[in-house]
């Protein structure tokens, strides 16, 4: 950071600084990756990405690295057009490596300002290609923007600070994550939904579901919720609703509705989004709040 900081400085305030492009680069949902892959697969990631930057960017300026997972970029004397023609080959460029015979994919989020036109100054460069990055973030990541001067008084960072487990913690049911694929691999499930199912932990949830979408329904229905979430996502955009019931690990029986959408990811694969929730307790909620009202 401190060498490329210097290295700006120098450009900016030397003869030959007519025009240039400041751009934050960062990967997309790299603890996620650190966790679900291991530190080795991220460090490997930082690798490739530094490779494929140096390549796509470094006949043009600087290329650096200054945070975890966050890099900087200075493009010199090209034009705007040159630059968004220059990033969206980029952003459209597959990036993935190859770890340990896995292929493993990653994207990353960029936002640029323009020298002068956005400042004239490092630190003000740096701070509306930030905003530009977070804008590009809250617009759902894997693309680039140029800042505007609207960035600056719209929108708020408190989205970003959310993490997936804090928001699934919350809701007022089971979520759960699994992977469209022959096993069904469960890939997230909340603490909700280990409730329901009467388990005593998630390693216990997983071990008694078999890890696996399947073992989350009863055997007897599981023929009937396959067919029916297969026939609605047919028609319906890739979401389904179906009710069956649940064996939990206690012996119990309960009845659960499941509200499911197939999303279609780069980085995973397809995989199912589900909400879950007990009948009978969705039931007890709502007779007493029109009793509430009687």
């Amino acid at each position: 950071r401190g060498t490329v900081v210097s290295m700006i400085h120098k450009y900016l305030n030397s003869e030959a600084s007519r025009s240039a492009a400041f751009i934050i680069l960062d990967l997309d949902n790299f603890k996620q990756i650190n966790d679900r892959y291991g530190h080795d697969c991220g460090d490997m990631i930082i690798k490739d990405a530094a490779r494929r930057m140096k390549e796509t960017f470094g006949d043009y300026g600087l290329v650096a690295r200054i945070g975890g997972d966050e890099f900087l970029v200075m493009l010199k004397a090209l034009k705007d057009e040159e630059v968004k023609e220059i990033l969206q080959h980029f952003s459209d460029t597959e990036k993935f490596v190859d770890y340990y015979g896995r292929k493993i994919n990653f994207t990353m989020s960029i936002g640029y300002s323009l020298y002068p036109d956005h400042g004239r100054e490092y630190q003000i460069l740096y701070q509306n290609a930030d905003l530009a990055l977070y804008s590009v973030k809250m617009a759902g990541r894997n693309s680039f923007r140029k800042f505007s001067p609207t960035m600056a008084t719209t929108g708020t960072r408190d989205q970003l600070g959310f993490s997936l487990s804090q928001i699934s913690e919350g809701m007022p049911g089971g979520f759960l994550v699994y992977r469209d694929d022959e096993n069904l691999e469960i890939l997230y499930a909340n603490k909700r939904l280990v409730e329901i199912y009467e388990c005593s932990s998630l390693e216990e949830f997983r071990k008694f579901t078999g890890n696996s979408f399947k073992g989350c329904v009863h055997e007897d229905d599981w023929e009937f919720v396959n067919e029916t979430i297969a026939a609605q996502i047919e028609i319906s955009d890739g979401y389904d609703y179906v009710r069956y019931r649940a064996r939990t690990a206690k012996g119990n029986i309960v009845a659960v509705e499941d509200f499911g959408r197939l999303v279609e990811s780069r980085i995973d694969g397809n995989m199912f989004y589900v909400f879950i929730i007990d009948i009978e307790k969705k039931e007890r909620i709502y007779r007493n709040h029109m009793l509430g009202y009687v």
